[in-house]
């Protein structure tokens, strides 16, 4: 089956990195006059409408015990500034070598805010690539079951089986996002994020807690997670 690591991820994504800006400041270099003045940049450039092909594909090609997919809206002011919203639906469904079962599905949302972080290309070919830095706060609203979960007696002897269904939970946390994003024909564009998730709050050592978070990934105090998007400006 189909695996793709985190130190694949990472490579692809700093190779995307280099080559996007060496070919900006190169191009930029060429082309425009040292002493051209950029062009006014207006306010409003339209948006940016986005859907991660990552989490599909894997979920599809490889023994995945967890599932997604997202899709956001990218507003573009001045070409320097953009607020984002996100939306998605993802679930888990695990079995544990003891046989205790996690399952749970549920919507997430994000919003937040990216910044251009390479100066602005003068080049109408380059113009419209990014390198981008911002944040996110999510938020998951979902419910998850937690059954055949065996508690032992440690003073009186035996076992017992129990098992939680139907419980509901809203978690939030906040990212710090790093991408890139390419036209690459007339108004589609293609792009690499990659993201790395803090919890506001963790949950209370020893409470039942969820193993699994649409939207935030396996439950733990910081994740590190990856889109790869497609799109088209309007």
């Amino acid at each position: 089956m189909f695996q793709l690591s985190m130190q694949n991820i990472y490579r692809y994504f700093i190779i995307s990195l280099f080559v996007a800006v060496a070919v900006n400041f190169s191009t930029a270099q060429n082309k425009t006059p040292a002493s051209a003045k950029s062009p006014e940049v207006k306010w409003w450039n339209g948006f940016l409408v986005k859907m991660d092909v990552a989490s599909p594909v894997i979920t599809g090609f490889s023994d995945t015990e967890h599932f997604g997919m997202e899709g956001s809206v990218q507003f573009n002011l001045k070409r320097k500034i953009f607020p984002v919203y996100e939306i998605g639906f993802g679930g888990a469904d695990k079995l544990s070598s003891n046989e205790v079962r996690f399952n749970t599905n549920g919507i997430f949302q994000r919003i937040g805010i990216d910044f251009g972080l390479l100066k602005q290309s003068t080049d109408k070919e380059l113009i419209n690539n990014m390198l981008t830095g911002g944040v996110r706060l999510g938020w998951s609203n979902f419910s998850y079951d937690l059954t055949n979960l065996s508690l032992s007696d440690d003073y009186w002897g035996g076992s017992q089986t129990l098992n939680f269904e139907g419980r509901s939970s809203t978690k939030t946390w906040y990212e710090i996002v790093v991408g890139i994003q390419v036209q690459v024909y007339k108004n589609f564009y293609m792009g690499w994020n990659i993201r790395n998730r803090h919890f506001f709050k963790e949950d209370t050592s020893g409470n039942i807690a969820p193993w699994y978070i649409p939207g935030y990934g396996k439950t733990g105090s910081s994740n590190t997670d990856f889109n790869y998007t497609i799109g088209y400006h309007f």
